[in-house]
């Protein structure tokens, strides 16, 4: 089983140009968005005002759709799109935070 899971589907394309070959038309699709959502736990994340650190610092990432805690199991979920961001981009946010995480939960 993945530790992210990537949502698809025909609503984060739209037509981008209608092209016709050897007497075929295709239509090019152009993606807008890519969400990604993946759980990572945050190993020194214990209160509420931790959380609102983390919330704070990656809300201003361009990219970065929902974010979400389970304080009891210190774990963060995080919903970006992947085509703005990476994986590792929000680890080295999280660590610019002060956080240190595991990125398979």
């Amino acid at each position: 089983m993945s530790w992210y899971g990537v949502e698809l589907n025909y609503k984060n394309f739209k037509q981008a140009d209608k092209v016709k070959r050897n007497g075929c038309s295709f239509s090019i699709f152009q993606n807008e968005e890519v969400p990604v959502t993946i759980t990572l736990k945050i190993l020194n994340m214990n209160s509420l005002s931790d959380y609102e650190i983390i919330y704070k610092g990656l809300s201003s990432e361009p990219g970065i759709l929902k974010v979400f805690p389970y304080l009891r199991d210190k774990k963060l979920i995080i919903s970006y799109n992947a085509r703005k961001l990476s994986v590792d981009h929000i680890v080295y946010k999280l660590a610019a935070l002060g956080f240190q995480c595991f990125k398979r939960v």
